[in-house]
């Protein structure tokens, strides 16, 4: 326990880093609203800008495992509180729906590079690109941002977190909560990394307090 308790704030850290850098994934692949339909074919037609989006796509994955881990540390803080299985939920839930969103985003450049196909089309490219962006965004930042915010509800009666960083995740998870666009997706890392490092100073008395009282 004491060892999983340390390496916390380092896996606080790297979550945030490469969750935050992996997220440009979505954001290198035209097909939003903005994007026309030139911006859309020189993107496929570039075999730079592919692979690219590949290799961060690389770098989402492993930030999202390590997003799930760092929630199931701090859920573990949350001792007895039934609330705790909640948030493993949700970081699971949420993890897996950004791989499986980005994988989809990118399953149009992903046909090229397997089979040497031609450009699937503008329509089709944006289609798969909207269907992934709103897999990551609803079924996977939602869910950390749901995650977060119990959390930091929890965080005052359990010392889970510093009483500041408790604060602004649940202001930042209130905003992810009600944003239906990608870019506020990122105060999601951004948030992760401080609370790493806020990890730090755990309850470490507290979990004291706990053994002594098992012992006893």
């Amino acid at each position: 326990m004491a060892d999983h308790r340390s390496r916390l704030p380092l896996v606080g850290v790297l979550a945030g880093l490469t969750f935050g850098v992996g997220l440009f994934t979505l954001f290198t692949i035209p097909g939003g609203g903005e994007a026309t339909d030139q911006q859309v074919t020189d993107f496929y037609n570039s075999g730079g800008s592919r692979a690219t989006a590949l290799g961060l796509y690389f770098v989402l994955v492993v930030g999202s495992w390590l997003m799930m881990s760092f929630y199931t540390g701090l859920a573990a803080r949350l001792d007895d509180d039934p609330l705790a299985g909640f948030v493993r939920r949700l970081a699971s839930i949420g993890a897996a729906a950004v791989i499986i969103g980005g994988a989809i985003a990118l399953a149009p450049s992903s046909v090229q590079i397997n089979s040497g196909r031609p450009f699937v089309g503008v329509p089709i490219a944006q289609t798969f690109d909207h269907a992934g962006l709103m897999v990551a965004i609803v079924g996977g930042v939602y869910s950390f941002a749901a995650a977060t915010f119990v959390l930091c509800l929890r965080a005052r009666r359990t010392a889970t977190l510093p009483g500041w960083i408790a604060i602004s995740g649940m202001v930042i998870a209130v905003l992810l909560l009600a944003s239906i666009v990608v870019a506020p997706a990122l105060l999601l890392p951004l948030w992760v990394i401080p609370a790493g490092l806020g990890a730090r100073r755990a309850p470490a008395a507290t979990a004291g307090l706990g053994e002594a009282h098992a012992v006893a």
